[in-house]
């Protein structure tokens, strides 16, 4: 898959997209089932993620978990996960499910048997460490591939994915060219504290971010994993126009820093480089890649690889991306953001919002179990 120059743009008309509520988007929920519940673990899972559902009672949570329509990830305690796994695992909703409990030996046998169980634990610190690690993986690899089928004679033939491949081109181009003020960094500040009204823990963060943000810090600020990671990935990935024009102070930030990031990186390194991207993608979406060979992607967000294939086959079920970057070549933004990073291990290359690739070749790794 190689990086393309050229970017995308219709109009600065957007009267044709669709109004919503402001951070709509509920990309994924903790669900927390257990007989007995601590009276603070309410406000102690709020620290790490701002979708959670507690809940006591058995036909609730069962009538929870089959109606619910967005990805979650489930927290059982031991003593109900033995009756309740065998109903719930194969929900094709349920990303993971964890167990905490007394006596972890007791149910150990269950992880051999279940394969969604990614953990079990006795201490809260450790599981919801873990938890928080997971959500952000979680919401690093639902960022969504879009085709564009080259073959359209005009808009109006276009299928859904090309105009959502479309759409994210036209969104960048508008944000980039309106106006910053002041006042629009207040306007943002009043939709955050407005959406975390009632989590404490997110409201000082949104303090923290008001009084100590800086242009130059946009970058951390996204790969600290924090608020802003959540608000705007959430945004993007439900197209959401309103939720996103009030947080475009930061997301032309975001874009103008990467794009300074990506001058700098061009002075002293080579020519081509290589990074990739572990993902799980469906069969269907496989099969949609291997028929698209010569054709251009995009993807709904600020897509994140990195220079290490050890990396990325840690966080890959079965799709590995390798992308090869002609460093020298205008009109591609990427950033090396390892000093911006508390984990600069990971080795960290950050696309700049709805770059474009070409999908040269889909092959099948029999080594590995994966494309």
């Amino acid at each position: 898959m190689n990086c393309l120059r050229k970017r995308l743009f219709l109009s600065d008309d957007l009267k044709s997209i669709y109004d919503t509520q402001l951070f709509k988007s509920t990309p994924i929920t903790i669900i927390w089932f257990d007989e007995n519940i601590d009276e603070d673990l309410n406000d102690q899972l709020q620290n790490i993620h701002d979708h959670i559902f507690i809940t006591t009672d058995r036909p609730t949570f069962l009538d929870y978990i089959q109606t619910m329509v967005n990805e979650a990830i489930v927290v059982l305690s031991g003593a109900i996960s033995q009756t309740v796994l065998p109903i719930i695992h194969d929900n094709k909703q349920i990303n993971s499910i964890y167990i905490f409990c007394i006596q972890d030996s007791k149910y150990k046998y269950l992880c051999d048997i279940y394969s969604k169980i990614d953990s079990i634990h006795t201490e809260y610190n450790l599981l919801f460490e873990s938890l928080e690690k997971n959500i952000k993986l979680i919401m690093k690899q639902q960022i969504s591939l879009n085709l564009f089928d080259q073959s359209g004679q005009s808009t109006q033939d276009l299928t859904r994915e090309s105009s959502e491949f479309l759409w994210y081109q036209l969104l960048r181009e508008y944000i980039m060219k309106m106006v910053q003020t002041n006042d629009t960094k207040k306007v943002m500040l009043e939709k955050f504290r407005l959406y975390y009204r009632t989590n404490k823990t997110y409201l000082s963060k949104v303090d923290e971010f008001e009084q100590t943000y800086i242009t130059n810090d946009a970058i951390k600020w996204y790969t600290k994993g924090t608020f802003l990671f959540k608000i705007v990935n959430k945004a993007l990935r439900a197209q959401d126009i309103e939720a996103l024009l009030a947080v475009r102070y930061y997301v032309v930030d975001l874009c103008k820093c990467l794009k300074e990031e990506c001058e700098n990186f061009r002075d002293y390194s080579e020519d081509v480089i290589q990074v990739y991207r572990g993902q799980t993608l469906s069969d269907l979406e496989l099969d949609r890649l291997k028929n698209s060979i010569g054709q251009l992607i995009s993807t709904n967000g600020f897509l994140s690889t990195t220079r290490s294939l050890d990396i990325a086959s840690l966080f890959a079920t079965n799709t590995i991306f390798m992308i090869n970057i002609k460093t020298q070549l205008e009109g591609v933004v990427f950033a090396d953001v390892r000093s911006h990073r508390e984990t600069p291990h990971e080795e960290e290359i950050l696309f700049d919002l709805a770059t474009i690739f070409k999908i040269l070749e889909v092959e099948y790794d029999d080594s590995n179990k994966s494309i």
